[in-house]
């Protein structure tokens, strides 16, 4: 697992919400949402998604450019 999805995952589990209740929130595909928790980009959409993803989880406090490629 790559260091920004080990980031992502933590933020979700500790907001307690499930890949599934990520789902039903975001709409973004639960096989997308685990893509980006693993490190897999290839199975997304370009880079779009994740970037969505690691706003919603970290509530925007980055504070820096999305890392992902093309995004």
């Amino acid at each position: 697992m790559g260091q920004l999805g080990t980031k992502l995952k933590q933020a979700r589990l500790e907001q307690g919400l499930s890949l599934e209740q990520l789902n039903e929130r975001t709409k973004i595909q639960k096989h997308h949402l685990e893509g980006i928790e693993t490190g897999d980009y290839s199975a997304i959409p370009g880079g779009f998604y994740a970037c969505i993803y690691q706003a919603l989880c970290t509530g925007g406090r980055h504070g820096r450019r999305c890392p992902v490629k093309g995004a």
